[in-house]
C-alpha cells in the first residue's frame, strides 16, 4: 500500500511542476510602449546637428529604456537610461555625414 500512495503522490507532484513549468513559459512579451523621434538644427558652420528623442507611456516594471541616435557612419549616441512615463529623454546634438536615424534600446534593470 505504501509504495502505491508514493507512486500515486510522485505522480500528483510530477504533474504540478510541469503543469506550474508550462505557465511559467507562458509569459507574455515585454510591454513596453515606446516612440522615437529624430530632430534637426543647422550648426551654423554650414551643416545639421541631430539628436534622437524617446518618450515611453508605458514600461515594463524589469525594463529601462534609452533614446538611440543610429549614425550609419560612425559610432551610435545614446540618452541616460530612463524609467519614468511621459517624459521625452534625449541625446545630444551630433553630425551625421552619412545619414542616421532615431530609436530607443530597451534593456533590463
Amino acid at each position: 500500500m505504501k509504495s502505491r500512495l508514493s507512486k500515486f503522490t510522485t505522480g500528483i507532484v510530477a504533474a504540478m511542476l510541469l503543469g506550474g513549468g508550462l505557465v511559467a513559459t507562458a509569459t507574455p512579451a515585454s510591454a513596453t510602449n515606446c516612440n522615437d523621434y529624430r530632430s534637426s538644427q543647422s550648426s551654423g558652420l554650414g551643416y545639421n546637428e541631430y539628436r534622437a528623442r524617446a518618450t515611453c507611456s508605458q514600461i515594463d516594471g524589469n525594463r529601462k529604456v534609452r533614446a538611440a541616435l543610429i549614425r550609419s557612419g560612425g559610432p551610435d549616441y545614446y540618452s541616460q537610461y530612463f524609467t519614468r512615463l511621459n517624459v521625452s529623454y534625449y541625446t545630444g546634438w551630433y553630425s551625421c555625414y552619412a545619414g542616421c536615424n532615431s530609436g530607443y534600446q530597451v534593456a533590463n534593470v
